[in-house]
């Protein structure tokens, strides 16, 4: 793995050290609060009961789920405020991880819908 630094502009009296881009990356990312239920399908290992799925961030440009768990097959769906569907795919949660590009979006508020036939989480989001 490859970290670069670089220097913030400080333009107040006191030091500014270093900032790695993982560390700018997670500044600005926010968490998407997916609400439901998609239990495991075959774990590789058994989540506990405070685990979740999947955790969404909603990162400039785009949204990256990340799987905790394997839930098997999972449809992913975005709706807009006015029920079109903006988004729809499939993804294998074995792979780890998703990135869905949102640059082509317009405005406004949003909602993420991951499903399977054995459960469904969802949350709102706002560009």
């Amino acid at each position: 793995m490859v970290c670069s630094s670089f220097l913030v502009e400080n333009p107040y009296d006191y030091p500014v050290k270093n900032v790695s881009v993982d560390q700018v990356i997670l500044a600005i990312q926010e968490e998407i609060d997916c609400r439901g239920n998609l239990p495991p399908q075959t774990p590789i290992r058994r989540p506990s009961p405070n685990d979740i799925a999947l955790n969404a961030f909603l990162n400039p440009g785009n949204i990256t789920v990340q799987f905790n768990y394997y839930v098997g097959m999972i449809d992913i769906m975005i709706e807009d405020d006015n029920s079109n569907v903006v988004y729809l795919s499939t993804a294998d949660s074995n792979n780890g991880q998703v990135i869905i590009s949102t640059s082509n979006f317009s405005t406004g508020n949003y909602t993420i819908t991951f499903s399977n036939s054995d459960g469904d989480m969802s949350g709102d989001f706002q560009l």
